[in-house]
């Protein structure tokens, strides 16, 4: 097992780490609330272990009541008949987490996606999961030659508890392959959030900024899967929780596809 920690710092000789491909595909959907459920005396013991100590609203009548979307299910609707070539990797980033803590997204789609990929999962990074997802891909193709590298964003608001919920069930898809491009990301901690915009503009100015850096809200939960919504050449956003900025910038050597 895997787990990636806070960011490190980049220099500023070289913020931006390339992943060599160009993005071929972009899917992007809301969903309707899931029907999947948390039924079981195992699940209320979980999720009654999980909560003690924490102020979250929860209760166990809560586990009963929950319905929702599994990530599993959120990624399968969304690539229903979209995807035929085999791919390498699949790198599924969310911020909150996934309806049914006993099902893995990453297992299911190394199953049924063709090519059988390598998939890993990122998370806690607010609204930069994408960036970080980006910032991952990149290091392993930079070790491993690859052909088709695909990141899933993902964010779903049924939860047994009480807390702040995303506003919608999303999920955005980015199909990167090998000969159409390349793609630039940088994930940089440590900034102020007096100086995000700037630090922004000075690395790339982006055609698209994200709710950290504009101040709006953010629409759809805390991954922000609608930014990668038919992205623009250069989008940026931040997180002034962890001070980090995110910054991609692609180069295309076709248009990619409408997303659904």
């Amino acid at each position: 097992m895997f787990s990636a920690g806070a960011p490190v710092a980049a220099t500023r000789t070289s913020p931006f780490a390339v992943l060599p491909m160009g993005l071929k595909t972009v899917l992007h959907r809301r969903f309707e609330s899931g029907t999947d459920r948390l039924d079981g005396p195992i699940m209320t013991r979980y999720f009654t272990d999980l909560a003690a100590g924490h102020e979250v609203g929860y209760s166990p009548d809560l586990v009963a009541q929950a319905q929702g979307n599994t990530f599993i299910s959120l990624a399968r609707q969304l690539l229903d008949g979209q995807l035929s070539e085999p791919v390498d990797l699949v790198v599924v980033a969310h911020d909150g987490p996934d309806f049914d803590p006993r099902l893995s997204a990453p297992v299911n789609l190394t199953a049924v996606l063709p090519g059988g990929p390598m998939t890993y999962s990122v998370s806690g990074q607010g609204p930069l999961a994408g960036f970080l997802a980006l910032r991952v891909a990149a290091g392993y193709v930079r070790r491993k030659p690859m052909h088709r590298v695909l990141i899933l964003v993902m964010e779903q608001r049924g939860m047994p508890y009480a807390g702040q919920r995303p506003s919608a069930d999303a999920a955005a898809a980015l199909l990167f392959e090998a000969g159409m491009g390349s793609t630039r990301v940088a994930v940089l901690p440590g900034i102020a959030p007096a100086d995000a915009r700037a630090e922004a503009d000075g690395l790339a100015p982006a055609n698209r900024y994200g709710p950290g850096l504009t101040g709006e809200p953010i629409t759809e939960g805390r991954s922000a899967t609608e930014l990668w919504a038919e992205p623009p050449a250069v989008l940026a956003d931040y997180d002034p929780v962890r001070g980090t900025l995110g910054i991609c910038a692609f180069a295309r050597e076709i248009e990619p596809s409408a997303p659904l």
